[in-house]
């Protein structure tokens, strides 16, 4: 097929119409004309002149190619590098990241501690009931880590709400007041 630019006889002298042109507008080669002063263009900088590539601080992932830990933190259990906030609710707090399902479960897994953990599809697992090692006194909390349908992963922890304690009956007051008087004497 003889449709193609270069291939068609055609274009040929419009071809080296086009050459002839640039050649006497001086396009593309060095000149001779007087009093015309040469514009230098420096060459890219190397990457020794770019310093280093990224600052401690903005780093995700560590040398070893894991999550680095951030200064954030939700009930005790701190968060790693790289999340961005979409929900932020007193019990209620979803990230996303653009670090892989299975590189913030290698985050998370160590630091989370419950018996209950739900493997998903993709990937995807929910840490039910956990409590952050090294946490004293921390809440237990719902950690679910899915890819999205995009190019994150989300991460979504819940917190219980807030324990109630209901007041006893009158009945129930009287027989405790009765158990304590008996116990005093």
């Amino acid at each position: 097929m003889r449709s193609t630019v270069l291939r068609s006889r055609a274009g040929w002298p419009a071809l080296w119409s086009a050459l002839a042109l640039g050649s006497a507008l001086g396009c593309g080669g060095p000149t001779d004309l007087e009093g015309e002063v040469a514009e230098v263009i420096a060459p890219p900088p190397t990457r020794a002149d770019l310093g280093p590539a990224t600052v401690e601080s903005d780093r995700i992932v560590g040398d070893d190619g894991a999550l680095l830990e951030s200064e954030d933190t939700v009930s005790g259990l701190v968060l790693p590098r790289g999340l961005e906030v979409v929900v932020d609710e007193d019990r209620r707090h979803v990230f996303r990241t653009r670090s892989s399902v299975a590189l913030v479960l290698d985050y998370l897994g160590p630091r989370l501690s419950t018996a209950e953990v739900e493997r998903e599809a993709r990937g995807a697992a929910t840490y039910r009931n956990a409590t952050p090692t090294g946490a004293a006194g921390a809440s237990p909390m719902d950690v679910t880590v899915a890819p999205t349908s995009g190019e994150f992963t989300r991460i979504e922890i819940v917190l219980p709400p807030p324990t109630i304690l209901a007041e006893p009956s009158e009945e129930e007051a009287r027989r405790r007041l009765e158990a304590l008087a008996t116990n005093a004497e």
